[in-house]
């Protein structure tokens, strides 16, 4: 059950406080780049675990993009010599183009992509494709943000890297 404290959040304040929980060097050869709209509404939410969320999310970006640890000879994949995790911040208009009522928060990695039979199952609890994962993360994370009124969407090509996409609510008093 959710039993967080909302208020109004600013989600660059989320994210810069998320950044320093990543693993020093981000994994390694993995470059973060941040991509955030200024000046962007805020959006009601426990920023606790808004970060959990975002924690998660940039996580799974940077594994994707690191070779099996059981393998460290792996060389990188066919044009992953650019492992990349950006992360942006934009505002989402409602469907008839009126006020902005969402923010999105992206999370783009050029890894090597989700195969469409696993993007079917990434929100189930217990599936993983890892082999030292819970198969939790994921689930923990949408319903912590549909419990903020959000969702969350995937974009991914086999080869192209993914997006995991929050969509969160703007703040309204």
């Amino acid at each position: 059950p959710f039993r967080g404290e909302l208020q109004a959040v600013a989600v660059d304040d989320v994210i810069h406080k998320t950044l320093p929980l990543l693993p020093p060097g981000a994994g390694g050869r993995t470059r973060i780049v941040l991509a955030l709209q200024p000046d962007l509404p805020a959006v009601r939410s426990d920023p606790e675990q808004l970060r959990q969320v975002f924690l998660n999310l940039a996580l799974n970006a940077i594994e994707a993009m690191t070779p099996p640890a059981s393998d460290p000879s792996t060389p990188p994949a066919p044009g992953s010599s650019d492992t990349r995790l950006t992360i942006s911040t934009a505002l989402r208009r409602s469907r008839g183009g009126g006020l902005p009522v969402f923010i999105e928060v992206r999370f783009s990695d050029t890894g090597p992509g989700i195969p469409p039979a696993v993007q079917k199952s990434l929100f189930i609890p217990f599936f993983t494709t890892k082999e030292r994962g819970t198969g939790l993360g994921l689930s923990i994370s949408q319903r912590i943000v549909e419990n903020h009124g959000g969702q969350i969407e995937v974009r991914s090509r086999p080869g192209a890297g993914a997006t995991f996409t929050v969509v969160l609510p703007v703040f309204t008093a």
